[in-house]
């Protein structure tokens, strides 16, 4: 996450904690000034991307592993 986000992303929470459907974020977003819309903005690609990253793809990648130790396709290394 970028670090300057935090004061845009600590406002944000404010404002979210204060409303709880999309339309009352959809009200609530241009309170905010440009700056810290497009902090929010980058805040937000971070966070899907971390959730990709976490839960398809990772997953992925250990589904697949397991799959193969459980058919005994594998090697294991002896540090040298």
């Amino acid at each position: 996450m970028r670090a300057n986000c935090g004061i845009a992303v600590h406002r944000f929470s404010v404002i979210l904690k204060a409303v709880s459907t999309v339309q009352e974020i959809e009200a609530a977003i241009p309170k905010l000034s440009r700056a810290e819309i497009e902090q929010i903005r980058a805040w937000i690609d971070d966070y899907l991307e971390d959730q990709l990253e976490l839960h398809d793809e990772v997953k992925a990648k250990l589904d697949q592993s397991r799959r193969e130790i459980a058919e005994g396709c594998y090697t294991t290394r002896q540090p040298k």
